[in-house]
């Protein structure tokens, strides 16, 4: 049954058709939220540390790794979910567009990677600075309900590239190009997010430092086997150094278990028999090599590559003592 009221002039004014209470509280609540707006907006920002490799053993040939943190932090509406993207711009680069830590005159190729395993570059789409690589990486924060905030902190691995054993001693530094951030409230796109908020952090740099350094190994002066010495008999061996580029070295050869007073009067022996024999560092045999530095030493400069050196040895010709096996211990030293 539909019941319908008849209202008079006189019953328009004192009861208005939308003069019910409930009804005005109802348009004040909506006109209420329409003032307020939408969302409210979201803010976020991060920050980096500066990351250190230290000390580099370059000549190792390996890889030097290192982590860093950054922190991203935002703040909105409760309960909502933001989509970031963080970006890392290239920061100091080489010629060809890879990162590098540049030294006086010199430099050290390294990278930047969002995971541990050295995959995945850490670059750029180029929404707040120049784009490298692939792009960066995409993370969403999910404000908290009563602070409207949230944060996150994220891995920074960087690594210094193998096979760069002729880099040069001295310190170096890649100075990064703000990290920079896109954001919006979580939605169906992923990032790039292209028109989002953007905001670039503070600058951050990487160090690292290479010093003077060198390695050796030495391979036994062989005489073979004789039958007499009223010739004497020669013999060789070598000296394989490796030491960081531009890096003076010495290298001297001790007296050996006798402690022989010269370079050529060293004693290979057999209890209390013995042979006496020198060591040279030209083919030639006039350089006697010894342990006086500026006279009987050898000296050089390092490349960064292996060099060998070869150890001349000469048995004079001398009586032959009885049969059996002679020898002796010379400490080898390198001094850089």
């Amino acid at each position: 049954m539909l019941f319908m009221k008849r209202f008079e002039p006189a019953d328009l004014l004192r009861h208005p058709p939308f003069s019910n209470p409930s009804w005005l509280t109802a348009i004040a609540c909506a006109a209420a939220l329409i003032s307020c707006g939408g969302a409210q907006a979201q803010t976020c920002s991060a920050s980096v540390g500066n990351g250190t490799y230290g000390a580099v053993a370059v000549l190792s040939g390996s890889a030097k790794t290192g982590t860093t943190s950054m922190t991203v932090s935002c703040a909105g509406k409760n309960n909502r979910t933001v989509r970031v993207c963080v970006e890392l711009p290239p920061g100091t680069v080489s010629a060809g567009g890879q990162r590098i830590m540049a030294g006086s005159g010199a430099s050290l190729t390294h990278e930047i990677f969002s995971d541990a395993g050295g995959a995945q570059v850490w670059g750029s789409w180029g929404l707040t600075g120049a784009a490298y690589g692939s792009g960066g990486v995409q993370v969403d924060l999910k404000l908290a309900p009563g602070s409207g905030t949230a944060s996150q902190v994220l891995t920074v691995y960087d690594a210094i590239s193998a096979s760069q054993t002729t880099a040069l001693p001295g310190n170096y530094v890649w100075t990064g190009t703000a990290p920079g951030l896109s954001y919006t409230y979580l939605d169906t796109r992923s990032c790039p997010l292209t028109g989002a908020q953007q905001i670039s952090a503070s600058a951050w740099t990487w160090s690292a430092s290479v010093a003077p350094n060198c390695l050796i190994q030495v391979s036994d002066v062989n005489f073979g086997t004789t039958t007499g010495l009223s010739v004497g008999a020669n013999g060789a061996g070598r000296i394989d150094l490796w030491c960081t580029r531009t890096t003076a070295y010495i290298v001297s050869l001790d007296g050996g278990m006798a402690q022989a007073a010269s370079p050529l009067s060293r004693l290979m022996s057999k209890g209390p028999t013995g042979i006496t024999y020198g060591l040279y560092s030209d083919a030639a045999l006039t350089q006697g090599w010894g342990w006086t530095d500026g006279r009987d030493t050898l000296s050089g400069t390092g490349t960064g590559t292996v060099q060998s050196l070869t150890v001349y040895g000469r048995i004079s010709a001398q009586q032959t003592p009885e049969t059996g096996l002679y020898s002796d211990r010379v400490v080898v030293s390198l001094t850089y």
